[in-house]
């Protein structure tokens, strides 16, 4: 399979219609609620750091994107996922 950097939009439908049928979406959402979070609620943010951290996460790094979470320097504010991707060197400069 491409990476993101390389997939055409034939190539996301293909891999989209793939996870559908194989049932993977279906696994992996409802992974994604097995750990109850309410982002806005502050009494509920070490839930959301530990959603963050053990179910976002990897699913983020898996995607090929470095992420990171971190406390919110807000006070009273819930944490926060830091999101980079470095860009290749073969991709063209526009």
């Amino acid at each position: 399979m491409p990476t993101p950097f390389e997939a055409t939009r034939v190539d996301a439908m293909a891999a989209a219609q793939e996870l559908i049928d194989s049932g993977q979406l279906e696994n992996q959402l409802s992974h994604l609620v097995t750990l109850r979070s309410e982002s806005q609620n502050p009494a509920q943010a070490a839930v959301l750091d530990r959603y963050l951290r053990l179910i976002i996460r990897p699913i983020l790094l898996d995607m090929g994107f470095d992420a990171s979470v971190h406390d919110n320097p807000i006070p009273d504010a819930p944490p926060c996922c830091w999101l980079a991707v470095s860009k290749p060197p073969t991709c063209q400069q526009f």
